[in-house]
């Protein structure tokens, strides 16, 4: 996220990849996502709060990516999950790169 100064990576059931950035989003997928991928990459990085993904409640909690914390929000909808992962830290302030699952 940070190599491309974005300040979010967006994952939603129907859309491709996006990171966001300055106020607008940038697909870096040529596919659009279905929910099984999605919640499969999330439950993967999910540690204690894996059984949680995926239910009809939101989850978020921290992930500890290589170069830094990320924060992942994961929302349930009625055509799937979304999930925003957000570099957080000493990585987000500095400007080193934060990577995304």
């Amino acid at each position: 996220m940070h190599e491309q100064r974005a300040d979010a990576l967006q994952l939603t059931v129907g859309q491709p990849a996006a990171l966001v950035a300055n106020g607008g989003t940038r697909a870096i997928t040529r596919d659009p996502l279905n929910d099984g991928q999605i919640l499969g990459l999330l439950r993967e990085i999910a540690g204690e709060a894996a059984g949680r993904v995926g239910s009809a409640t939101p989850v978020a909690f921290g992930y500890h990516a290589p170069s830094g914390e990320v924060r992942v929000e994961v929302t349930p909808g009625p055509e799937g999950a979304r999930a925003v992962l957000r570099a957080t830290g000493a990585a987000a302030s500095t400007g080193a790169p934060a990577a995304a699952p």
